[in-house]
């Protein structure tokens, strides 16, 4: 359930924003691309943290049967 409240709107908003940096660079707009680029490593920093925070994976779910 953590991945559905918390992993999809942030893989949902790094995408969004690293299209719209693909495009910024594509026009010349450097310091946009930049902040862009900037918010998706600070998404990324974010996920890695939700996923730490999540602990280990449960023992039934680790193993495929």
């Amino acid at each position: 359930m953590l991945v559905v409240r918390y992993g999809l709107p942030l893989m949902v908003i790094g995408g969004v924003a690293a299209a719209l940096a693909v495009f910024a660079v594509l026009r010349g707009r450097w310091l946009w691309a930049l902040g862009l680029v900037a918010a998706v490593a600070g998404l990324v920093a974010i996920g890695y943290a939700v996923d730490a925070l999540a602990g280990p994976p449960r023992p039934e779910c680790s193993d495929p049967c």
